[in-house]
């Protein structure tokens, strides 16, 4: 198990791409999280995808990490 924060703007930054995939692949994890905002953390698995060597499942969990911060209310219940 392990985490990698990367700079704030990495992901317009080949290089820090690089790095970020690399630390992921060092890890061997299996499973990925990514906590970025609304489309950039989708936008980095999908053009990233591919390189992770270990990862079976890339999980975009940024608004989720939100909610249990407290950061940003749930929505109401339909």
């Amino acid at each position: 198990m392990g985490c990698y924060s990367p700079p704030f703007g990495f992901d317009q930054d080949l290089a820090e791409i690089d790095r970020a995939v690399k630390a992921v692949n060092a890890s061997e994890a299996t499973v990925l999280m990514v906590g970025l905002p609304a489309l950039r953390q989708e936008k980095f698995i999908f053009a990233n995808r591919d390189r992770f060597e270990h990862a079976k499942l890339i999980m975009p969990l940024g608004g989720t990490i939100e909610y249990e911060a407290g950061r940003m209310k749930r929505p109401p219940r339909g």
